[in-house]
């Protein structure tokens, strides 16, 4: 894996450079002020616009200004006209879109494909202020506005549909976002150095169609196109085999099932003797030039993994597989008579590009013409700080590992305390606490494989299943060091960290132990109250699902829980609230219990928050927890 060039080692001087903005400009009038007879960039995003890191839209815009070009923000455009699309003008270079930081579907319908009745990234939560698909309309909007502009699409909503994939809302698969949307270029994962790139390729007069390069892009080409004549092409095959499907199991079945009715299906196949084959040195070196840059895996087509669940699972592997910036080849779909080429995965940001990306001027705040309107999604991360990006766990029901890649990207120590510093110091309304020090993975920061090359040629899909990799790098003694020095910081009275799933769960287990360990001998019950999935994607039905082995054996009385919601891969991505559920709702009270009988006493045992009201039992079970009490 060639080490790239540093991001921001073409920055221009800041004298050659147009003034930071307050706040990038949404409007004629913010760009009069800051001089701007025209933007070289203009950004339509689907999320109101609150200039801070955790917003892609900000970022990006920053990152650009930083790079010494005037970029201007659209946010939220009525597209019912082509009007709001033209308020900034004609942009000098291109169009930027992205739907928010959120797949449009999944922020407008809940997993029973209901609309919802708010949107967390709009003032006031007002809903409806976006399209569906929005990355798909916004495109052909500012196509419409300026013919002949080039356009260029990301997001999560991009990303995840950048080859044909399963759509849930419509319940069949769909082609490449760029066939719909008709955007020149797709760049998918993280973002910035393949933009930084394409912008100044584009300002230095080069035609977008002729950028067929960079890493992390995609494109569409005509049937059989190659870059050059030394490019291979491999069949998909050649890196997975498609096999039978078996069906998928009812995760919430109680009945066991009959062996005997399965025998032959379950019989296993008579072993294969496999000769051992000696490779010489010759065949070794073919087989690494096989790796080479210059190879390219043809995936099933659109028309085929349309219609055969087996070749659409085939290609979803082969998708992953080849995921790896170390090794990826580039991949190509057919779509009729095009195709869609995907270069390989972008190589990730080294801690000092990252700690640039989130040093730079933002204003940390929702853009002034918001007025004083809540924005949920700003209330919710305006006292955290992002310190990584990233997941190896590869888990099929999540996004974030296809979306940022299995590498984990982390900050440095002092960048992320100067932003705690810089929170303490500018941000209104400040108590003391920062309500999360995380990311995606939060309990990943820094953690890597242990030796380069390895991570480099690896080809496994999870560094933690279907057994922890020997060679991953587990010592959190600087996530630990981090923790205690943000604490240390004056000012600072509380830090709190935003858990995943299964550290959740794990902790959960501790609790439950503490909390017989409490009740033991006092007479009293100890009564968790678990949340658990109701359904997961694509069953339907009203009924909720009954309690698993688990539940059963702790005997648990399960409350009305969420159903998993669906990405583009129709793999589960969001847990949607029990309130936008209508399915759920009026079927029992919240604090009700399933048998119809009323807990009396609203300060009794009602589930695992009210029972670590007690300090006796929150000690308890912190020094349950094997790295010792905080």
């Amino acid at each position: 894996m060639n080490s790239p060039a540093n991001l921001f080692a073409s920055v221009p001087k800041r004298s050659s450079r147009a003034p930071v903005a307050p706040f990038l400009p949404m409007s004629r009038a913010e760009m009069d002020k800051l001089g701007w007879d025209s933007c070289d960039i203009i950004l339509i995003t689907g999320d109101a616009y609150i200039d801070h890191p955790s917003f892609g839209m900000a970022l990006v815009g920053r990152l650009l200004e930083a790079q010494g070009y005037r970029v201007g923000i659209i946010s939220q455009p009525d597209w019912t006209s082509v009007e709001p699309f033209r308020a900034l003008g004609k942009p000098n270079l291109y169009w930027g879109i992205t739907a928010g930081n959120m797949d449009s579907m999944v922020n407008r319908y809940t997993a029973d494909r209901k609309i919802r009745s708010d949107d967390a990234y709009t003032p006031d939560g007002a809903p409806n202020k976006r399209p569906d698909r929005a990355v798909t309309v916004y495109c052909q909007r500012a196509r419409e506005a300026f013919p002949g502009v080039p356009v260029i699409a990301g997001s999560i909503e991009a990303s995840l549909r950048r080859i044909a994939h399963y759509d849930y809302w419509s319940d069949k698969v769909r082609r490449s976002v760029l066939f719909e949307s008709k955007a020149d270029l797709v760049i998918f994962g993280n973002a910035e150095r393949a933009l930084v790139d394409v912008t100044r390729r584009i300002a230095a007069g080069e035609n977008i169609k002729s950028i067929r390069d960079l890493r992390g892009t995609a494109f569409l080409v005509p049937h059989g196109w190659l870059p050059d004549e030394e490019w291979s092409v491999h069949n998909s095959t050649r890196v997975d085999v498609p096999g039978r499907i078996d069906r998928q199991p009812n995760p919430y079945a109680m009945a066991l099932e009959d062996p005997k009715a399965c025998a032959l299906d379950n019989a296993q196949p008579e072993p294969v003797a496999k000769p051992i084959v000696i490779m010489t040195r010759e065949e070794r070196q073919a087989a690494a030039r096989e790796k080479a840059q210059k190879t390219v895996v043809r995936l099933p087509s659109f028309e085929t993994v349309s219609e055969d669940p087996v070749m659409y699972a085939h290609a979803s592997r082969v998708f992953h597989l080849e995921s790896n910036p170390g090794n990826a080849r580039a991949l190509v779909q057919q779509h009729g008579d095009r195709d869609v080429w995907l270069n390989a995965p972008p190589l990730p940001l080294a801690m000092d590009e990252m700690d640039g990306v989130y040093d730079l001027n933002y204003a940390r705040a929702p853009h002034p013409s918001y007025g004083k309107a809540h924005i949920p999604a700003w209330e919710m991360i305006r006292y955290s700080v992002n310190i990584m990006r990233g997941c190896f766990g590869g888990c099929t029901f999540c996004s974030i590992t296809e979306h940022e890649g299995r590498i984990i990207q982390s900050r440095s120590e002092p960048s992320i305390l100067r932003e705690i510093e810089l929170i303490r110091d500018t941000t209104k309304n400040f108590a003391g606490t920062i309500t999360d020090l995380g990311g995606p993975t939060a309990n990943m920061y820094r953690l890597a494989c242990k030796d380069k090359k390895i991570e480099e040629t690896c080809r496994r899909l999870s560094c933690v299943y279907p057994t922890i990799c020997s060679n991953l790098g587990t010592d959190h003694s600087k996530l630990i060091s981090l923790y205690r020095k943000a604490r240390a910081i004056p000012g600072i009275k509380k830090i709190l960290i935003g858990q995943d799933d299964e550290a959740g769960y794990r902790r959960l287990r501790r609790i439950q132990g503490a909390v017989r360990q409490v009740f033991e001998g006092s007479g009293q019950e100890a009564v968790p109250d678990p949340v658990l999935h109701r359904r997961a994607p694509g069953q339907h039905g009203r009924r909720h699902a009954e309690p698993g082995a688990l539940a059963q054996e702790e005997q648990l009385p399960p409350r009305p829980g969420a159903d998993v919601h669906a990405d583009a891969d129709g793999d589960g991505d969001d847990h949607v609230p029990l309130r936008e559920e209508p399915a759920a709702q009026g079927q029992r009270r919240f604090r009700g219990r399933r048998d119809g009988q009323e807990r009396q006493d609203p300060q009794a045992a009602q589930g695992v928050p009210a029972l670590l009201r007690s300090g006796k039992l929150a000690r308890a079970a912190r020094r349950t927890a094997p790295h010792g009490a905080w």
